[in-house]
């Protein structure tokens, strides 16, 4: 039944039969582990507390409340317990596996790349291991690599859907769409599954198919109308339909038909929150904690609240997630409200500090707590460690480099500051940019495009906090 997509019949014959059979571990721990893969997290959360509430050393079950943990992106758990685990000489592929995945949910790609390598040494028929480090590969551009790890798969794996479509991703990355478009004709073949129709839609909008690529979305839509990744691909050819209102609305359904679908009712409450919509969007979030992700509903209601400028009842809500369901997105706002509300910068930083010791790859945090050292207690030295290291990580990220510059800028290296700042206008188009930028130019004398930037940056965004800090070096030079 769960083979079939019937999950909620699935889930009424394994309890009929585990108590038929007295509760056994083994029969426990199969139902658990495919409540996991049907992305049941919360019947999978309940059933594994059952296990563990009878035996706490159950090697599989503390696998699997890993997995889910790691799905609900509550990491300090996760890493509790594989520390855990590791204290109990319970080493195995699967354990090194489950490390990657903690790694790769923290940014730490790098070390996810080294975990997944290791899980295939020790273990070369896993192929979930193999499918995940092809994503890592193609992720960082090196999709040659990619392709070889997936060809050193054994016969029986190739032969499955999952590895075919991975293998059909690295193929469109590598740019050879005719032996893609051949994948995705095999796999469709074997399996008219939602995301092999997907592929289909990709390889039909490079060709500018629009229509065909709706087609291909519509049919994937009915057989899975839950499916976030289906309704992302179907709205982006919709509204490049102008029928973005009908899309909304399609969304809208799917959601009250599949009300335990947790992402699904994320995926409706941001898109009515980009429309404006923050009652819907709260509803929606609410629904979404109702089927079963409070965590992940918390932080998105925070955020309404601090848009609505509820700082305070953002705030305590934080507070209180963070003592159970800590995460850098949790943090980041925490250090945004404390910054709106004047807060002793020692505060601000401890909430970027810890962003980091949760997510150590983490580029927003790093660029904030630069800029944080830089413009509230002029430890420039500090700020340029924090800056380079997200540079580091995002070389083209515009607005490191503008954090970057405005750093040597106020340590009056002005040439150094220009480059930095010239390159990140190029990349990004931003008021504040062109603010930072016309100050530089004025500190090197070249008032002409100094003047130009900065009436650019006053059309843009004429009541910036940065036309304080840029205005007065135009009155002084004007005086001058």
């Amino acid at each position: 039944m769960f083979g079939e997509g019937k999950i909620d019949e699935g889930i009424a014959e394994y309890n009929r039969v585990l108590k038929e059979h007295g509760d056994a571990p083994d029969l426990r721990d199969d139902y658990s582990r495919l409540l996991i893969d049907a992305k049941r997290d919360a019947e999978a959360e309940a059933a594994i507390a059952v296990t563990l509430a009878k035996n706490p050393k159950d090697i599989a079950a503390l696998l699997q409340r890993v997995t889910v943990e790691i799905d609900r992106r509550n990491l300090i758990a996760a890493a509790a317990d594989i520390k855990a685990l590791q204290n109990a000489q319970s080493f195995s592929a699967e354990l090194t596996y489950q490390q990657s995945r903690l790694f790769g949910a923290r940014g730490e790609i790098v070390r996810q790349g080294d975990l997944l390598t290791q899980t295939l040494q020790a273990n070369p028929r896993m192929l979930k291991a193999r499918l995940d480090l092809s994503g890592v590969l193609v992720a960082a551009g090196q999709v040659k690599l990619a392709l070889e790890t997936l060809e050193q798969a054994d016969a029986n794996a190739k032969r499955t859907a999952n590895y075919v479509y991975h293998h059909n991703m690295a193929l469109i990355a590598a740019g050879n769409y005719e032996e893609a478009r051949r994948g995705v004709s095999a796999g469709l073949a074997q399996s008219r599954s939602p995301r092999f129709l997907c592929q289909d839609a990709m390889l039909r909008l490079r060709s500018q198919d629009l229509a065909g690529a709706r087609q291909s979305l519509e049919s994937a839509f009915q057989l899975a109308p839950a499916d976030p990744g289906t309704l992302n691909l179907l709205g982006e050819v919709m509204k490049r339909q102008n029928e973005g209102a009908r899309y909304i609305a399609m969304v809208r359904d799917a959601a009250a038909k599949n009300p335990k679908a947790s992402l699904l009712q994320n995926m409706l409450g941001r898109q009515l929150e980009t429309l404006g919509d923050l009652n819907g969007a709260r509803t929606a979030f609410e629904a979404q904690r109702a089927a079963g992700d409070a965590a992940g509903a918390d932080e998105a209601i925070a955020y309404l609240d601090m848009r609505a400028g509820a700082l305070e009842q953002a705030s305590q809500r934080l507070r209180g997630l963070v003592k159970t369901h800590d995460s850098a997105v949790a943090r980041l706002m925490l250090a945004e409200i404390e910054t709106r509300r004047n807060a002793p910068a020692g505060l601000v930083a401890s909430h970027y500090l810890k962003a980091l010791q949760l997510e150590p790859a983490n580029v927003p945090a790093m660029n904030n707590l630069a800029e944080l050292f830089a413009s509230r207690q002029g430890k420039y030295e500090d700020a340029l460690f924090w800056a380079e290291r997200a540079l580091a990580l995002a070389p083209n990220n515009p607005a490191v480099e503008d954090t970057i510059g405005w750093i040597y800028f106020r340590q009056g290296k002005f040439d150094t500051a220009l480059s930095f700042l010239e390159k990140s206008l190029k990349e990004s188009d931003q008021p504040l940019v062109h603010y930072h930028l016309a100050g530089a130019l004025l500190a090197i004398g070249d008032w002409s495009r100094g003047r130009k930037e900065y009436q650019t940056a006053l059309r843009m965004d004429p009541d910036s906090e940065f036309r304080a800090v840029i205005a007065p070096l135009f009155e002084s030079h004007v005086a001058k």
